[in-house]
């Protein structure tokens, strides 16, 4: 549901394991916005490619995860989905306000 509502709000799809190398510069300026805990991938990315910088994908080999997960999708699947639409309606609120507008025209 959350790669559903990521590809529809900001053309994104999101990947679930992720490195990211962001030049300091770039990322200093969006350090307010990120989240104290899980997100802060998915805040970059969509931080990034919403202000027109490239973003590449590579893929890489990890190995297993070792211990427990402390993810609960339920909470934080709802939870990353409403950071998705504060971003967005930070970002481009037309996205946002402008398709039901021109429904009612």
């Amino acid at each position: 549901m959350v790669q559903r509502i990521a590809l529809l709000v900001a053309g994104l799809v999101l990947l679930g394991m992720t490195l990211e190398l962001i030049r300091r510069e770039v990322i200093v300026r969006y350090l307010h916005l990120l989240p104290d805990g899980f997100s802060a991938s998915t805040t970059t990315t969509i931080c990034l490619v919403q202000r027109g910088y490239e973003v590449e994908f590579v893929p890489i080999t990890a190995h297993k995860r070792a211990g427990r997960s402390t993810v609960r999708p339920l909470r934080d699947g709802l939870n990353t989905i409403w950071l998705m639409v504060r971003l967005i309606l930070l970002f481009n609120p037309q996205r946002f306000f402008l398709p039901p507008a021109r429904c009612t025209a």
